[in-house]
Formats: C-alpha cells, structure tokens, sequence
C-alpha cells in the first residue's frame, strides 16, 4: 500500500517474486504499473509475485504484470 501511495501518476511499483499478503486499496487518479517476478537486483524476471488479499479499486488504474491474484 504504500509505494501505491508514494508513487506518481504513470509510475511503475517493481516486486520481487514473492508472495505478499495484506490490501490494497486503489483510491486515486492516477495510473500505475505493478510489475512482478524479479529476482532479488530487481534485473530479471525469474517468476511470478503472489498477491493474497483484498484488492479495492474504486478510481484510477491498475495494470499488472507478471502477478498471481
């Protein structure tokens, strides 16, 4: 939720190819990227991100990359 908060329209969260749990709430207008799978120098995309919880959109837009919902 965080780097969702801290990151500027049109900008790209990276994550490792982890499992991450908690939720999301999406609540602003503005576009943004997540993309998942990197390995641990965030250089290659080894696998794919896990995400297990709630996920709330209720404005803007969310494009996923490489994520298991």
């Amino acid at each position: 939720q965080n780097a969702f908060d801290a990151v500027t329209d049109g900008g790209i969260i990276q994550s490792k190819a982890v499992v991450l749990t908690g939720d999301l709430s999406i609540d602003a207008d503005k576009s943004v990227t997540l993309e998942g799978g990197y390995d641990c120098d965030f250089t290659t995309k080894t696998k794919k991100t896990s995400f297990n919880g709630l996920m709330t959109i209720t404005d803007g837009t969310l494009i996923l990359e490489d994520f298991i919902l």
